[in-house]
C-alpha cells in the first residue's frame, strides 16, 4: 500500500506497548405491526396500517493497556431508538393496466446516553413523510412494463449525531452534528421483464437522486482551529441501466448474466467540490449439472472504479466455482469452491484516489485473494455449517 500526501511528510513512530479490548455488545428489538386490507371495487384495494420498532442497544468496550483497565480509552453507553409508522396504499387493476400510490410517515426518537468514554448525551427526534407510485402495464402472459417511484430514507447514526467535541488533538475538534436530518433519496425506475420457461429477463433504467445526503467536512474557526464534523451537505444523481438474464440452455446448463452501466454526479456547494464519471459492473457465468447430480457453478466478476465527492474507488475482478453434490434425498450437502482474483499472482488489486483543497490522497492496495474451501451441510430442523476456511477450523451455527 502506497500514500501521497501533497502537503508534508514526516517520520511515523509506532507505539508497540500490549494492548487489548474487550467488547461486550446487547441488542434487543421488538417491532409491532398492524396491517388491514379492503376492497373498494373489483380490482381495487385500500390498505391500512402501522408499525411500532423498539431498538435498544448497550455497548462495553474495555481497553487495556500492559494488562491495565485504561479507562480514559474505554467506552459505555446506551442507545435507544423507537420509530412509529403508519401508511395507506392504493391499489387497483383495469385489465392489462396496473397502479399503486402510498403514502407513509414515520417518526423517529433517538436517546444515547453515555455511562463512560468520549461521549455526550444527546436526545433528538424528527419526522418524515415517504411516498411511493407505480404504473404496470402488461403486453401478454410473461412480459410487462413498469414505471416506478419511490423514496427512502437513511437515518444518521450515533457517531454522526453524537455532540461531543474531542479535542484530543490540539490543533483539530471533531465532533458530530445532531442537527442533521435524515437522507432522502427518491428513485424513479422504467423496468421491463419477460420470462418464460426458458428466459428470465429484467432490463432497469433508473434515475437515484440525493439532495440531502451527509457527508464529513471540516472547516477553520475564528480560533485558526481546524473543525471537522457532519452535514447534509451533497447532491448526488445518478443515471443507470441494469440488466438481468437468466437463460436455461438446455435442462443441464443455465447462464447468468447480471451487470450495469451508470453515470454519476456529485456535488457540494458547502465543500466548494464536485465530481461525475461513469460505471460498470459485469457478473457472468454458468451452472451445470453434471454425471452423478453433480451441481457445477462458475461466476467471473469484474467492477470498473466508483466515484465519491472527492475521488474514486478502483474497480476488482475474480472468478469463482464450486462444485456441490446432494446425499440422502437433499438432506446431506457435500462441496468443495474456490475464489481468485484476476491480477498478476492471483490478487485483488483496489485502488483509492482522493483530492480537497490542500490534501492529496492515493492508495494502492494488493490483497492475495486465492481460497479453497470445502463445505459440509446436514439440512434438518438443525442446520450445521462445518469445515470452513480451507477445511483448517471447524465451526457451526444453528439457525
Amino acid at each position: 500500500m502506497t500514500q501521497d500526501f501533497a502537503t508534508s511528510s514526516s517520520t511515523l513512530l509506532l507505539d508497540l506497548t500490549n494492548r487489548y479490548s474487550e467488547n461486550k455488545d446487547k441488542t434487543t428489538n421488538h417491532i409491532l405491526q398492524l396491517d388491514y386490507t379492503m376492497p373498494l371495487g373489483v380490482g381495487q384495494t385500500l390498505s391500512l396500517g402501522g408499525k411500532l420498532q423498539l431498538h435498544n442497544a448497550t455497548s462495553d468496550a474495555k481497553y487495556y493497556l500492559q494488562d491495565v483497565y485504561d479507562p480514559s480509552t474505554s467506552s459505555e453507553y446506551e442507545y435507544k431508538n423507537k420509530i412509529l409508522a403508519g401508511y395507506g396504499e392504493y391499489a387497483g387493476n383495469w385489465n392489462k393496466l396496473g397502479a399503486k400510490a402510498g403514502l407513509r410517515y414515520e417518526h423517529t426518537w433517538q436517546d444515547v446516553a453515555f455511562h463512560l468514554g468520549n461521549g455526550q448525551d444527546f436526545k433528538t427526534n424528527y419526522g418524515s413523510l415517504v411516498p411511493s407510485a407505480s404504473l404496470q402495464y402488461t403486453f401478454s402472459q410473461g412480459k410487462n412494463l413498469g414505471l416506478k417511484y419511490n423514496m427512502r430514507i437513511s437515518r444518521p447514526g450515533i457517531s454522526y449525531l453524537n455532540p461531543y467535541v474531542d479535542k484530543t488533538n490540539p490543533i483539530a475538534l471533531t465532533y458530530g452534528n445532531p442537527n442533521l436530518d435524515v437522507e432522502k433519496a427518491h428513485n424513479v425506475a422504467l423496468v421491463y421483464n419477460m420470462f418464460s420457461s426458458k428466459l428470465m429477463m429484467n432490463l432497469n433504467l433508473h434515475h437515484n437522486f440525493v439532495d440531502n445526503a451527509i457527508s464529513q467536512y471540516s472547516f477553520y474557526d475564528a480560533d485558526n482551529l481546524l473543525n471537522t464534523t457532519y452535514g447534509n451537505v451533497v447532491s448526488s444523481h445518478q443515471t443507470g441501466l441494469n440488466c438481468y438474464v437468466n437463460y436455461l440452455v438446455t435442462k443441464n446448463t443455465r447462464l447468468f448474466f447480471n451487470g450495469g452501466v451508470s453515470y454519476t454526479d456529485l456535488r457540494s456547494d458547502a465543500l466548494d467540490q464536485s465530481n461525475s464519471g461513469w460505471s460498470a459492473n459485469i457478473m457472468g457465468g454458468v451452472q451445470q449439472t453434471l454425471p452423478w447430480k453433480l451441481q457445477l457453478s462458475a461466476f467471473a466478476i469484474s467492477s470498473t472504479k466508483s466515484y465519491t465527492l472527492q475521488g474514486w474507488n478502483g474497480g476488482y475482478n475474480l472468478v469463482t466455482a464450486s462444485l456441490s453434490k446432494t446425499l440422502l434425498k437433499d438432506k446431506l450437502s457435500l462441496g468443495i469452491s474456490g475464489l481468485v482474483g484476476l491480477n498478476k499472482g492471483g490478487k485483488l488489486n483496489i485502488e483509492t484516489y482522493s483530492r480537497g483543497s490542500n490534501f492529496t490522497a492515493h492508495n494502492d492496495i494488493r490483497v492475495p485473494i486465492y481460497n479453497v474451501r470445502f463445505m459440509s451441510v446436514i439440512r434438518s430442523a438443525t442446520q450445521r455449517w462445518w469445515r470452513a476456511n480451507s477445511g483448517t477450523a471447524a465451526y457451526k451455527t444453528t439457525s
